[in-house]
């Protein structure tokens, strides 16, 4: 591998890696019925109100709507983007393995079937740490249904008026 190719690598590796090391909790926001009304990172919350931004826009949701917010992301999320990062990873594997051998013959067969099997290998590890990841994660639900006070522990809790 030459320094360029070094490079592309160690920079998806860093860029990959931003997604896990937020701060911010992200937060899934349900009325009474369950059916999911908002999501985002939370920005503020006051007596009245919760208020998350996603991406560019703001919301903003009073508590008496909110029935429990989700601080966890599905288990489809955290093993299929574990999945996708290993797919990733093998991908410019592959690339890098297939334009060193530059054969069209045995060599090149064979850096095909190393590439073909290190996606396989490495798509399925990114899938089992994605799982180990949704599994150790800390999941807490939070029922507010309207009540002041579930309201009030909630806030004290994760939407700290410092963050």
């Amino acid at each position: 591998m030459n320094s360029l190719q070094h490079y592309l690598l160690f920079s998806l590796l860093l860029i990959s890696s931003f997604g896990f090391t937020q701060n911010k909790e992200f937060i899934r926001v349900f009325d009474s019925e369950g059916k999911k009304i908002h999501a985002g990172f939370i920005t503020s919350a006051d007596e009245n109100f919760l208020h998350l931004k996603r991406g560019s826009k703001a919301y903003t949701l009073p508590y008496l709507e909110i029935g429990y917010i989700k601080t966890f992301r599905s288990f489809g999320h955290d093993s299929g983007l574990g999945a996708g990062i290993g797919l990733g990873i093998s991908a410019i594997f592959g690339a890098i393995v297939l334009s060193d051998t530059g054969d069209t013959g045995i060599g090149g067969a064979l850096g095909a079937g190393i590439a073909g099997g290190g996606a396989a290998v490495l798509t399925t590890s990114g899938f089992l740490t994605g799982t180990i990841i949704w599994l150790l994660k800390k999941k807490k639900t939070y029922h507010i249904q309207g009540d002041p006070v579930s309201w009030e522990l909630f806030r004290n809790s994760l939407a700290k008026p410092d963050r």
